[in-house]
């Protein structure tokens, strides 16, 4: 038993040869050509992966853009169907407006010129069953 005195493994004696903890002049790997060639392998792994990697943030690019390109043109067409959505009840509302207007002022003309034909045109209106007669015997005359 040793109490406070010095371990056993400083009492030996170093071993002979290179240390395993020695510092080395470079600490980079001996150069040989396998090394070399793994290394010419990486070189054109990582430049492969980096085309590819450039193909594919194209090819992203231009996805984007024509998305971008296509969402314009929807909001151009949804504008389009808004506007017609108030347009086309607006316009029907306006030709039955002047449907019913052209109606009743048709009404007025029919119903003035009925009344100028009784009050003040006797004559007038005799030529009128007159003509109608004369119409009447000349297609009678034609079958």
């Amino acid at each position: 038993m040793n109490f406070g005195g010095p371990k056993p493994e400083a009492m030996m004696p170093p071993p002979a040869g290179p240390q395993e903890g020695a510092p080395r002049p470079n600490a980079a790997p001996p150069p040989c050509p396998r090394c070399e060639l793994v290394k010419s392998q990486c070189t054109k792994t990582v430049i492969n992966y980096q085309k590819s990697h450039r193909k594919k943030m194209e090819a992203l690019r231009s996805e984007i853009k024509s998305s971008r390109q296509q969402v314009a043109r929807l909001q151009r067409q949804l504008r389009v169907y808004k506007v017609t959505s108030w347009a086309v009840p607006g316009g029907a509302l306006i030709a039955a407006a002047g449907w019913l207007l052209s109606r009743v002022l048709r009404g007025r003309r029919e119903r003035q010129g009925a009344a100028g034909v009784t009050a003040g045109q006797p004559e007038a209106a005799g030529s009128l069953e007159a003509q109608e007669q004369q119409e009447q015997g000349a297609a009678g005359a034609t079958q």
